[in-house]
């Protein structure tokens, strides 16, 4: 069971921006676009425009469409976020992006951030579950949010998405964080696809599972390394 020992004050910030999103703010506020209210880490980092197009990893990130988890796994430098932003952008599929900070190493919050990248792409879905964070969560719900959150993205969006998480490693020697995490991959909604991406590779006991019935995916620091073509055209 994922426990939460008290709500902390960034559900209070991130379920205001949540609210915004979805027009439930006060009467006498302005209303602002959804995007100029979104946290920064809700939205992809801006693509450069001198990234080098990795064809090889492009074609390996599109096959891994056909498994539910992606896990993008290699130390700091390795390229990880860029092939996911440059992928993200030129596919058709629809990307979710969460780039995880230290604060998502409450459980709580992490629940939040996932909900609150979810309506950034999907402004109208989630908005139960966007209430009950407004509210609140007890101790012993964190588990059944997380639950939630899969069934409601199944029922809400209508087309097949990818949901990036970024800097996965943040986690790491945070059980109650990665416990959310994992129970969300264990039953991936069938219009969603988790990309994952870590310095280390993740301690979620799901993925052992998912690999062995082929549900799961990885590509490792060897597919990451430039090959000499790719050396050249980024010189």
């Amino acid at each position: 069971m994922i426990a939460v020992a008290r709500m902390s004050p960034l559900i209070s910030i991130i379920a205001s921006v949540t609210n915004t999103l979805d027009g439930s703010h006060q009467p006498d506020a302005p209303r602002r676009p959804a995007a100029r209210r979104a946290l920064p880490k809700w939205l992809p980092p801006r693509r450069r425009g001198d990234t080098v197009r990795r064809e090889r990893l492009h074609a390996l990130l599109t096959d891994s469409i056909e498994y539910e988890v992606t896990v993008i796994g290699a130390p700091a430098g390795f390229g990880k976020s860029t092939l996911a932003v440059d992928w993200c952008a030129e596919s058709a599929l629809p990307a979710i992006w969460l780039s995880l900070d230290r604060g998502d190493t409450d459980p709580l919050v992490l629940i939040a951030d996932l909900v609150g990248a979810v309506r950034q792409r999907f402004p109208t879905a989630l908005e139960d579950l966007s209430g009950r964070l407004v509210m609140g969560a007890a101790p012993q719900g964190a588990g059944a949010l997380v639950a939630e959150l899969g069934a409601t993205i199944q029922s809400d969006v209508d087309e097949l998405a990818v949901l990036v998480v970024d800097d996965l490693h943040i986690l790491d020697g945070a059980p109650q964080a990665l416990d959310v995490i994992d129970t969300l991959i264990r039953s991936v909604p069938m219009n969603l696809r988790v990309v994952l991406l870590s310095r280390t590779f993740p301690t979620l006991p799901s993925l052992a599972r998912l690999s062995a019935q082929r549900r799961a995916f990885t590509i490792a620091a060897r597919e990451l390394v430039f090959t000499p073509e790719e050396a050249d055209a980024f010189l």
